[in-house]
């Protein structure tokens, strides 16, 4: 049997702000994919992939990041209950976040740290 592992950082680490929205930490979202590459990396195990909710407008759905989004910043652009998505600029810095780890990643097991 084959098994493709994949981190969904985002599902689990969602806070409602004070206006009653979904937020999603990007430090938390950072911090899980840098421990699902960290746990595979010293089990000798392949990350398949990463699944994240992004957009192409420019929303601000997600707190922290490289623009400071903060809770009182948040709008529920897609609604209340849905699941708050990365703006592009938020998206593509996770995404050369990721590109990095993957380069430090050696076969040894090294740890990897979090922006």
């Amino acid at each position: 049997m084959n098994v493709v592992w994949v981190c969904d950082p985002m599902r689990e680490n969602t806070i409602p702000t004070e206006n009653g929205c979904l937020t999603c930490p990007v430090e938390l979202i950072w911090s899980e994919i840098a421990s699902f590459f960290n746990v595979h990396s010293q089990e000798g195990t392949y990350a398949g992939g990463v699944f994240l909710e992004m957009t192409g407008s420019d929303v601000s759905e997600c707190v922290g990041g490289v623009e400071s989004i903060r809770d009182s910043d948040v709008c529920c652009e897609a609604g209340p209950d849905a699941l708050p998505r990365l703006n592009p600029r938020q998206a593509l810095s996770v995404a050369i976040e990721i590109g990095r780890l993957l380069k430090a990643v050696s076969p040894e097991g090294r740890t990897l740290k979090a922006p």
